[in-house]
This record gives C-alpha cells, structure tokens and sequence, in this order.
C-alpha cells in the first residue's frame, strides 16, 4: 500500500472500497439509518490515531479504520498507517465515531471486494489473541458489541452493518470485515451543471400542472434531479444523459 495523504487516508489499496468512500462526503446521514435526533450539544470524541474506540485485537492495537459522522452528517473515513490486519493477513478492525446528534442503528457498506466472505477468523475467534472480554457478540465472531451484520449479497461484497443499540451521539462502536479495505474513491470528471432559466428549457410547462408552471419559475428539484442522474450515470461509466426538459417529458410520459 502507499502512503496516506496528511489526514490519513490511504491513497491507494489493491483490496477495493466501500461505498461510502468519498472523504467528507455531504448529507452521509441520508444513506445510514438514523434515529432518535436529539437536541442536546454533542461531545466530539478522538478521531486522530490511535482509533481506541477499538480495543487491541489480535495484531491490532486499536482500529486500522475509522469511520467518522461529523456533527454536520458529514462522513470522514480515517485509516491509520500503523495498524497492519489483525490477523496477519488480510482482516480489518473497524471503528465508528458518532459525533453527530443522532443515533446511528446501520451503515451500509459496498466493496469491489468479499468484505463479508468471513472465514472463521473474527476479531472474536479462538485463533485470534488477544481479543475482546465477553465475545462472542454474533454468530459470525466478527461483530463487535451490539453489531449485527445483515442484507449480505451473494458475493459478499455488500452488506449492511447494524448497531443495536443505536450508537448515541459521541458514542462509538467497533467490528472486524474480512479484507482490508481502500477508503478513497477514484476520481471522477464531474458532469457539467445544469441551470433551470437555460433557453432551452425555462419556458417548458412543468409536468401536468394545472397552474402552467414552467421548468424556470418551479423546476428546481427537477434540475437537481437531472444533475443527479448525470453524476451517478457518470461515476458508474455510463454513457447515457438527461437534462430537464428530457427528464420532464419522461415523467409526464411515465404518469
């Protein structure tokens, strides 16, 4: 592996990426069950390494990943170059750190690789030493306390990561995957942006409005949407493209 950045995220990995990849991503809360919103200031607990909320498992002396909901639902994923696998292999430790002001119960998680393949070598497995007072905490031996894993596709590289119970506001949870992970997505070229007052739309009548809306006095979330579609078409290599006059007449089209 190559050299972290200076926030201490990996630059490169031969062991694939999660979902949730992109660093200081925007909104995280909107992809991962959250609950129980609560008013109340939240302590921020350590995100700098050592990741403690993890305690020393196998070759580990905390976590080699941790993932960090800033109190704005903003997402940081933090990797610390000291810590190898656990196992000696190809294991992570996991962390999370909720320094958001809600309770988080689950984290869905995709790899271009078999995260959840788990082969018997859990952070609570008896081949694994030291590991955590009280195990095992689920049937697999990877989970931590109140973790449970769920929604595993066929070829274990997606699943869902379940807290129960929810991690509390400045709480923190921990869990082993089974390989290690790359926590920068590649780059993409962003598509270009779309404007609702473009000539080429702005006077479309806004879906079957009764009131003859247009796409430039009310067609906002329609543009954003079009955007939307464009980046995600384009960060999955896809050709194809909408703007909002065309997304417009494929929802009239489609009632």
């Amino acid at each position: 592996m190559k050299s972290a950045n200076a926030e201490g995220y990996p630059m490169t990995s031969k062991k694939g990426f999660v979902s949730i990849c992109v660093n200081g991503m925007r909104n995280v809360l909107a992809g991962i069950s959250a609950v129980a919103i609560i008013a109340s200031p939240v302590m921020a607990q350590n995100t700098t390494a050592p990741f403690t909320q993890a305690p020393p498992i196998g070759r580990n002396t905390s976590a080699k990943i941790l993932l960090v909901i800033n109190s704005d639902g903003s997402l940081r994923v933090k990797f610390d170059q000291t810590q190898g696998t656990y196992d000696g292999s190809d294991d992570t430790l996991f962390a999370v750190q909720n320094n958001s002001t809600s309770s988080i119960a689950s984290i869905p998680l995709t790899s271009t690789t078999d995260i959840f393949g788990f082969d018997g070598d859990g952070i609570c497995s008896s081949s694994i030493s030291p590991h955590p007072t009280n195990c095992p905490f689920g049937p697999t031996a990877y989970e931590g306390p109140g973790v449970r894993f769920s929604n595993i596709s066929a070829d274990y590289r997606s699943g869902v990561v379940n807290f129960n119970p929810p991690i509390p506001p400045g709480g923190s949870a921990y869990f082993g995957l089974e390989e290690a992970i790359q926590t920068q997505c590649p780059p993409i070229n962003a598509p270009a942006a779309l404007s609702q007052q473009d000539p080429a739309w702005k006077t479309n009548k806004l879906g079957n409005s009764a009131l003859n809306y247009t796409i430039g006095s009310m067609g906002c979330y329609l543009t954003c949407g079009a955007m939307a579609f464009n980046y995600y078409a384009a960060k999955q290599g896809k050709t194809n493209r909408t703007d909002p006059a065309i997304l417009n007449a494929w929802i009239k089209a489609n009632g």
